[in-house]
């Protein structure tokens, strides 16, 4: 696990120059999920709407919501290519299981930015919503969304693997905040602002909706100058260009995030002496500066510390902004750690075996346990995404290669440890050394182990 690698990013200086300055989203696909939009608006460039569809029986926007959020996207970035989705009727009424199939259904269609000035009250929902927008995250795209404007819970809001928006006062207007609390990231002004509504007629609005098109619009016009960055590099830069952003020569890592490395390392360290007895070392997070990504020192020592690195004191190399990298790129680091201490050695040689292990830790023993716990936190993502996705959906690629032959590796510890046990498969490592690890006779040797151990009643 290369954790935090990563040379999509240049020295040159973060700037809003830098980032969006000279763009206002050219070819960049944009879907808004919402009412519908007037496209015949006078307020709106009718060749701006490349395509319209609906889950309902009208694709117009009979309610003025979705038109509205259209002229503040289109406002900031009047290139793009928008696409509208409409889900929501005449009285802003819709379907969970609509939203998901129009995510869906921009995935499909090389979508790049979504626009989500709404979300699903039903927690039944939660965990399809999770995985369908960790398939987003995946794929690149990103998602902004409007935080509820009664306190309520709907989700997408909160999830990592979005930008969650909120709106602040007239008197902030034209700034930009970077919002520290859990699961918002930022906020715009958006209160009392006149927009385009549905009958050719305008309106004055205020909330959240009206917010994340705002965002929308800038994600947009970054997107289109720098389409090689990855949904949390475009997050962490929104974040160093905040007009509240204070920088500084060695930045730390944040509290939002500081809290949730805290989380993952508790419950690593739990997991580690519930099934192996072993006590983990309290776990070191570290952030380190660089210049060029090249610098960065690919692996940890596996004592008890992660280097987490950053350029311009802003750009967070290894994804702590979201989506599913996080969770697994932190437990993967861990259970290297756990790894040293399963043998006794403070630092094993990069090899399959070792890799295999950590992988095997991470999918099947300290993310489901993070699931378990904290759940209800909504930057915790869904483990059977990562399951699905970092192991079945290898299938295709031939036996030799590196990464698949990590899957069928992870496949084999997760039988042998299902039969003997956890105890069981501790002690048989306990036999093996680190030659054994740089072997491909590895396995074949701990089941030959277990074997002995099973058949002299050895497996506790």
């Amino acid at each position: 696990m290369k954790c935090g690698k990563n040379n999509t990013l240049s020295k040159e200086k973060i700037s809003k120059e830098w980032a969006w300055g000279g763009s206002f989203g050219e070819g960049v696909r944009v879907a808004l999920i919402d009412s519908g939009v007037d496209k015949t608006h006078p307020n709106l460039s009718e060749n701006s709407i490349l395509f319209e569809t609906s889950l309902l029986d009208i694709t117009e926007d009979d309610s003025g919501h979705g038109t509205a959020c259209a002229n503040i996207i289109l406002d900031v970035a009047p290139q793009i290519e928008l696409i509208s989705i409409k889900i929501l009727d005449s009285k802003l009424n819709g379907s969970c299981a609509d939203l998901i199939s129009a995510i869906e259904w921009s995935i499909e269609h090389d979508i790049e930015v979504i626009n989500l000035s709404l979300g699903c009250n039903d927690k039944e929902y939660k965990l399809e919503l999770f995985e369908v927008l960790e398939k987003a995250y995946q794929k690149g795209i990103i998602v902004v969304v409007a935080d509820s404007n009664d306190g309520e819970i709907s989700y997408p809001s909160g999830f990592s693997s979005v930008m969650t928006i909120v709106a602040h006062s007239e008197k902030y207007k034209g700034l930009l905040f970077s919002d520290s609390s859990e699961g918002i990231d930022f906020t715009v002004f958006a209160n009392d602002r006149e927009v385009a509504w549905k009958s050719h007629k305008s309106k004055r609005v205020s909330g959240n909706s009206f917010a994340s098109p705002y965002i929308t619009g800038k994600v947009a016009s970054i997107r289109s100058k720098h389409p090689y960055l990855k949904p949390y590099e475009v997050k962490s830069i929104l974040h160093t260009l905040a007009d509240n952003y204070e920088r500084e020569e060695n930045m730390p890592i944040p509290k939002v995030y500081q809290l949730s490395l805290d989380k993952i390392a508790t419950v690593c360290q739990e997991v580690s002496f519930n099934l192996f007895n072993i006590e983990l070392p309290d776990i070191l997070f570290e952030n380190k500066e660089v210049i060029y990504p090249e610098e960065q020192k690919l692996v940890n020592d596996y004592h008890n510390k992660i280097t987490i690195y950053s350029i311009d004191s802003s750009i967070f190399i290894s994804p702590l902004e979201g989506g599913s990298d996080m969770i697994y790129g932190i437990t993967h680091e861990i259970g290297h750690i756990l790894v040293s201490s399963l043998f006794k050695e403070k630092l094993l040689p990069a090899v399959i075996w070792d890799e295999a292990l950590a992988h095997y830790f991470a999918i099947y023993l300290f993310i489901p346990k993070l699931w378990e716990k904290y759940q209800d936190s909504l930057w915790l993502n869904y483990p059977d995404y990562i399951e699905v996705n970092s192991i079945n959906m290898l299938d295709n690629i031939p036996l030799n290669d590196y990464t698949s032959s990590l899957k069928r590796m992870t496949l084999m510890l997760d039988e042998v440890i299902s039969q003997y046990g956890s105890l069981a498969f501790k002690r048989a490592l306990e036999q093996m050394n680190k030659e054994d690890m740089e072997s491909w006779n590895f396995f074949k040797r701990l089941k030959s182990v277990l074997e002995k151990r099973a058949d002299k009643n050895l497996l506790s």
